[in-house]
């Protein structure tokens, strides 16, 4: 289960997100780094502009896996449907950002 905050749309608004993920195997592994990948279903709340917004998406990510520590850096692609304020399919939508690992 992975939770983000970050910016909505254009960064002209607030997000939080939950998605379930599936880990697969690393595509690549040494004592300092782990290339791996992972892909999942999600949903997000957002407000811009005094607009409340949801979504679900699809989420396939690349993860740079830092061995030594409980972190890595995740850049994902989450084709997803706007549900409200209005129903939109938007397929090339993307993040990024550091995961840090609590447990």
């Amino acid at each position: 289960m992975q939770f983000t905050a970050g910016c909505w749309r254009s960064c002209d608004g607030l997000a939080a997100s939950a998605d379930l993920l599936v880990n697969l195997p690393a595509l690549f592994s040494s004592e300092l780094l782990a290339l791996a990948w992972n892909v999942g279903i999600g949903g997000a709340i957002g407000s811009e502009n005094d607009q409340f917004g949801t979504a679900v998406s699809l989420v396939g990510g690349i993860e740079f896996n830092f061995q030594a520590l409980p972190l890595d850096v995740v850049l994902e692609w989450r084709p997803g449907l706007g549900v409200l304020p209005s129903r939109n399919l938007e397929f090339v939508e993307f993040g990024g950002h550091v995961r840090l690992y609590l447990w």
